[in-house]
């Protein structure tokens, strides 16, 4: 990419010329353009020939994906470090054991349920405004956060941080589809991205642990840590984020489609996540009519969508055609195995750390750390194998790694050394979260084409959010179950607000929830195998200049700027 910001715009084919628009705005911002690549009208990620690819020095593209990577891990850490916390943050504001789980759930709940309404926002009105805007609004709501005095403060609180990164993680990666053009750096930013998630699973554990036992304020510390680093990333994409385009009057926003498919989400996700907590657990009339209704409203959402789609002139929320082109459907279904799987296994290694092995939580955080070293490691390998290897096999060994991971928590003997059993499966964890998030992201995004990427990315994150909350509720209940069997068989009455639990119903309970958790990544594991066959790979890799002198190789390079962005020497 050119050195300086300021260059001069360059040309490369198209309608581009020293008197259009796209030039003068160049005088501001500088531009340049792509090439025809694939012979009608589309270059190789959708976009129109002659489409107008911010021109950025390397030094801010660099520093622009690692502030949206940076976003990415915050959103799993306000998930990993709250959960290290949970017990000191009910022991102070008196929030019964049962209800602990709000603090996750809340979260999960508006993060979740707005994904694809703040999506077709983003690609509407601008994914810098929304980002920006949400990264503001997730600021102001750590703070309150950190000050809450009360359950219901802190759950409401809560709901507005998660609907807050609900508008600013499907804006970058609206941001990192329309910055760079196809080549390796679009790989490479997109692999970064997707590393922030298990990167911020594990460094959210010893955020959670340090701070909680060490700071002065204990758990309020974690949010307002958090708010700082909010800031740092709302201030930086002031500088880093290009320019917004101008908005397009004639698109508008499906209100109805909205409404339908976040009170869907939002319904599915509390019955979900209430349902073992409920007075009368499942039983309870209110969970099985919640999860009715959220059908109906999905059920409801998709021929709404359908009916705009293919019946009106307006533009629907969603496209359904996309669900049935290559294997789009099959991804997401991929992506919410893995992850119910993941997200399950990140939870109950912390009870395991916790309950059973009563590790004080700094002792706990400390255990998690070789996910985060690899986490960065897998990270480089996809943005080089993404373009060499074909998504199937990353996307399968990704699957079985995360899958392996549980497999061993369980079998382990808790008296065996840290190194036999808990580390490499701290290690294998993170190759599903890695493998399955990189390459689930480039394929929708390859699939959605041009101007929709921030709505395929918002639809993929719904889809692991959805995993996560139906894998944590079965896990769940398959622990509680087996571990309330394991009490009654000894004589002793449950309790599942107790502390009184013995170490052997734990343990039985712990085994079965990651035996739990292991099937959900061998089952992505098999549809990997069987259902992904031709996929192909999800990467670019830069076209090298014709085998000639390389004063001419270097002017070839200069007169075609689609070919920067990563050229391999």
């Amino acid at each position: 990419m050119a050195a300086d910001d300021s260059a001069p715009p360059r040309q490369s084919g198209g309608d581009f010329s020293p008197s259009s628009p796209s030039t003068r705005q160049a005088d501001v911002e500088p531009q340049w353009t792509t090439s025809d690549k694939d012979g009608e009208g589309h270059t190789d990620d959708g976009a129109p020939a002659g489409h107008v690819w911010p021109e950025m020095s390397t030094t801010r593209q660099v520093l622009l994906v690692i502030a949206l990577t940076l976003c990415m891990m915050l959103n799993i850490m306000q998930v990993q470090s709250v959960q290290l916390a949970l017990p000191t943050i009910g022991e102070d504001l008196d929030i019964r054991t049962t209800n602990l789980q709000w603090l996750i759930s809340s979260y999960s709940v508006a993060f979740g349920g707005l994904l694809l309404l703040f999506g077709r926002l983003a690609d509407i009105y601008g994914h810098k405004k929304v980002f920006t805007l949400g990264m503001i609004w997730f600021v102001i709501w750590s703070i309150a956060c950190g000050f809450a005095q009360n359950e219901v403060s802190i759950d409401f609180f809560r709901a507005m941080q998660g609907a807050a990164l609900g508008a600013a993680i499907p804006s970058a990666l609206g941001i990192l589809g329309s910055s760079f053009p196809p080549g390796q750096r679009k790989t490479t930013a997109f692999a970064v991205f997707s590393a922030g998630a298990p990167l911020g699973g594990s460094l959210g554990s010893v955020l959670g642990g340090v701070l909680t036992e060490f700071a002065a304020i204990k758990w309020r510390a974690i949010f307002h840590v958090s708010a700082g680093i909010g800031a740092l990333i709302g201030i930086s994409a002031l500088w880093l984020v290009p320019a917004d385009r101008a908005k397009d009057k004639s698109l508008t926003v499906d209100w109805l489609g909205g409404f339908l498919i976040t009170a869907a989400v939002v319904l599915l996700t509390f019955a979900l996540a209430d349902g073992e907590g409920a007075p009368d657990g499942w039983k309870t009339p209110y969970i099985p009519a919640l999860l009715v209704v959220s059908v109906i409203l999905f059920v409801a959402f998709w021929f709404w969508e359908r009916h705009l789609e293919f019946g009106t002139d307006r533009a629907p929320l969603m496209h359904t055609a996309i669900w049935f082109k290559g294997r789009f459907a099959v991804v997401q279904l991929i992506g919410a195995l893995g992850w119910s799987s993941f997200a399950s296994y990140m939870f109950f290694a912390s009870l395991a750390f916790q309950d059973y092995m009563r590790l004080e939580p700094v002792l706990a955080t400390v255990r998690f750390l070789p996910s985060s070293v690899t986490g960065f490691v897998l990270n480089a390998l996809v943005a080089v194998l993404a373009s060499r290897v074909p998504a199937q096999i990353l996307i399968a060994v990704g699957a079985l790694g995360t899958g392996l991971a549980p497999l061993l928590f369980a079998v382990q003997d808790y008296d065996d050394p840290y190194w036999q059993w808990q580390f490499p499966a701290m290690i294998l964890s993170v190759f599903g979260a890695d493998f399955i998030f990189a390459c689930g992201i480039l394929y929708v995004s390859q699939v959605a084409g041009h101007g929709h990427q921030a709505l395929a990315g918002s639809i993929f994150n719904m889809s692991t959010q959805i995993g996560t909350g139906i894998g944590l509720a079965i896990n769940t209940v398959v622990q509680s179950r087996v571990t309330k069997a394991e009490v009654e068989r000894l004589g002793l009455v449950y309790d599942p607000n107790g502390n009184s639990t013995p170490l052997e119903a734990i343990h039985k309970g712990l085994n079965a929830a990651f035996y739990a958790c292991a099937g959900f990544a061998f089952l992505a594991t098999l549809i990997s195998v069987t259902c992904l066959w031709g996929i192909g790979k999800v990467g670019h890799r830069d076209k090298k200049p014709a085998k000639v002198g390389l004063e001419e190789a270097g002017r070839e390079g200069e007169e075609h700027p689609a070919n920067e962005g990563g050229r391999e020497p």
